[in-house]
């Protein structure tokens, strides 16, 4: 089994959710090196973090990532966060995407205790990459997420909102992601 140590003393998990149907376990073994996918069909479906990290279908994510320019058939998610980022494996390596500000860039290589355990347990990397700074200002103030949505700055940034200043809602999550992606012409910048 991959040593999940690191994450889970940062983010402490929340609670099992659901199991991946057998086409995602299937796409989860064939497209994932091995210890991301131990780490996927251990956990399943799972929250994390005070509802911050949830574990993902790659099959289910496959057409959002496209929708934002990235060759999403080859792209695997793993994880999103309760803004929507999307942590995913593509040609041995895992990357971030923000979808709040339109940003994607490399995570690391494949290093399953360097992803899991450093980037994905580190607030530098939370904060840029997915989120998490207005993850724990606003975790208080709003609705608990379920897993169809997540939380959105309003205004959105290419409309003139601001991280600071925009107001933050719960909106249900593909129909927010595919806005995003328009908002940005379906295409990101590193």
């Amino acid at each position: 089994m991959p040593n999940t140590s690191g994450f889970l003393d940062f983010h402490k998990q929340r609670k099992k959710i659901g199991e991946f149907s057998k086409e995602d376990s299937i796409i989860i073994n064939k497209n994932l090196p091995k210890e991301f996918k131990e780490f996927l069909l251990q956990e399943q479906k799972t929250v994390f973090g005070d509802c911050f990290f949830w574990t993902v279908s790659p099959l289910e994510y496959h057409d959002i990532l496209c929708n934002w320019g990235l060759d999403g058939k080859k792209c695997f998610a793993f994880l999103r966060s309760s803004f929507g980022c999307i942590a995913y494996y593509y040609k041995e390596n895992c990357y971030r995407l923000n979808v709040q500000n339109g940003t994607h860039s490399i995570i690391g290589d494949a290093d399953f205790d360097f992803i899991l355990n450093s980037a994905l347990a580190y607030f530098r990397n939370l904060r840029v990459g997915f989120c998490y700074d207005l993850h724990l200002k606003y975790r208080d103030s709003l609705p608990e997420l379920k897993e169809d949505e997540m939380y959105t700055l309003v205004p959105a940034l290419p409309l003139g909102g601001d991280m600071e200043t925009s107001k933050v809602q719960v909106v249900k999550m593909k129909e927010q992601l595919d806005i995003l992606a328009q908002l940005y012409n379906h295409k990101t910048t590193d």
